[in-house]
């Protein structure tokens, strides 16, 4: 039997980062803020890197599974950590990355299973 998350709190903080994840990015693709210095930044490689991640997030979240959630973190940790020593809005990347943490984390705590 597939348990829930059953406080409710965690799974809207998680979504929540999942869906600012996702808006961020298309922020970052479209407006480009960073010209000159950020030309290795493309959009494919920051797709990869951070709104799968998100994807499979949300995919966690929603099956209940800790395993799925802490491999979205993993996944977006290089990423995140490298637009969290950017200035501007994009460091919102880390703060979301460090919020799969803690609800991967308070899953565990509330006893959802990895598998």
């Amino acid at each position: 039997m597939l348990n829930k998350i059953k406080n409710p709190h965690i799974e809207i903080v998680g979504y929540a980062a999942s869906i600012l994840t996702t808006l961020l990015w298309m922020v970052l693709v479209w407006q480009d803020p960073y010209f000159e210095g950020m030309n290795k930044v493309d959009p494919t490689q920051s797709f990869l890197m951070l709104v799968l991640p998100a994807c499979l997030f949300g995919i966690g979240l929603l099956q209940s599974r800790v395993i799925i959630m802490l491999a979205a973190f993993l996944w977006s940790v290089p990423f995140s950590i490298f637009m969290l020593f950017s200035s501007g809005m994009f460091v919102l990347f880390g703060v979301c990355c460090l919020l799969y943490l803690v609800c991967a984390v308070l899953s565990r705590i509330n006893k959802i299973r990895y598998w």
